[in-house]
């Protein structure tokens, strides 16, 4: 659930860091800033193109790894943004990059271990989910309520806007990073047989 409030969270509240922290691109309500789209759309190419190679990382790293790697990443992004300021925006760019990779390696990562929870109970499979995108639901709602109703954040104050861009989903991402660093976790193992029968195939 934490990786899901990382990305929620960051998603929901990233164009107002952008418009109102680093004054990018306009504040009028009908109009989208082209820079606002551009750092968006870097965001999801680099979570679409880091998502297909993720089975290879799985195999090579393991998820666990996986996922803190993806923690680091994020740690790393909501540093680098710290010290973003209007007069220093091209940055923007990059991190926008490294956001999407560790969004694709953390949730993508972290629904993959809810498997673990189903086990061989496929049955109860869609109460895991639902109960899990119910929670998320509850928890994202509750966090973006109080950030938003907050008379800081009402009167546009950059350096709060600032902080909870960075703080609340980058502490939501660590939290989960850590509490999957000390659970037991079966790893993907490449199959030899599949292996060698692929191998013979190609001779």
């Amino acid at each position: 659930m934490g990786v899901r409030l990382y990305c929620n969270v960051l998603g929901t509240l990233l164009p107002f860091y952008l418009i109102y922290v680093l004054g990018m691109g306009s504040e009028e309500v009908d109009k989208i800033p082209f820079t606002m789209a551009l750092v968006q759309l870097l965001i999801y190419v680099s979570s679409v193109s880091v998502s297909f190679f993720l089975t290879k990382i799985y195999l090579k790293f393991g998820r666990k790894n996986t996922l803190i790697f993806g923690g680091v990443l994020c740690i790393a992004g909501a540093v680098f943004m710290i010290f973003l300021t209007p007069t220093f925006t091209w940055p923007v760019y990059i991190i926008a990059v490294i956001v999407g990779a560790a969004q694709s390696m953390t949730l993508s990562t972290g629904i993959n271990m809810i498997s673990e929870v189903i086990g061989a109970k496929s049955k109860k499979g869609a109460i895991v989910f639902g109960i899990y995108s119910l929670l998320d639901k509850f928890a994202c709602g509750i966090i973006l309520f109080i950030i938003s109703n907050s008379n800081s954040f009402v009167s546009r104050d950059k350096s709060f806007i600032k902080l909870m861009t960075v703080i609340v989903p980058s502490a939501a991402c660590v939290l989960s990073c850590t509490l999957v660093d000390f659970t037991p976790i079966k790893e993907y193992k490449e199959d030899k047989k599949t292996t060698i029968r692929k191998s013979s195939l190609e001779e």
